[in-house]
């Protein structure tokens, strides 16, 4: 996991349907106090079209303590092949990075 407040330590992102099903477990140092997060999951690979896309998910407010487990089923366009993902945990929509890792989608 790339360093940071929040760290990604690891994760499962499988194709589902017409979206990625994932699981990401989060850690943080330094006190066990809960804060709140958002998680955005950003989506590469080839497009219906069969041009190479991009697709950033809607931020999902998370509250991470200690140890945290994320769950959730990401949309997808219809006909989309997701190759691989950026999981970024933020302080708020937009806001700064507080940790974030790449996986592969299987």
């Amino acid at each position: 996991p790339r360093g940071g407040t929040v760290e990604v330590r690891a994760g499962r992102l499988q194709r589902k349907g017409a979206g990625v099903a994932y699981e990401v477990a989060l850690t943080r140092g330094g006190g066990a106090k809960p804060m709140n997060a958002v998680l955005q999951i950003a989506v590469s690979g080839v497009g219906p079209s069969g041009a190479e896309t991009r697709v950033v998910g809607k931020p999902v407010p998370l509250s991470v303590g200690a140890y945290e487990i994320a769950r959730g089923v990401q949309p997808l366009p219809e006909g989309f092949r997701a190759s691989q993902a950026t999981i970024t945990v933020l302080d708020r929509p937009d806001g700064r990075q507080l940790g974030m890792r790449v996986l592969y989608v299987k």
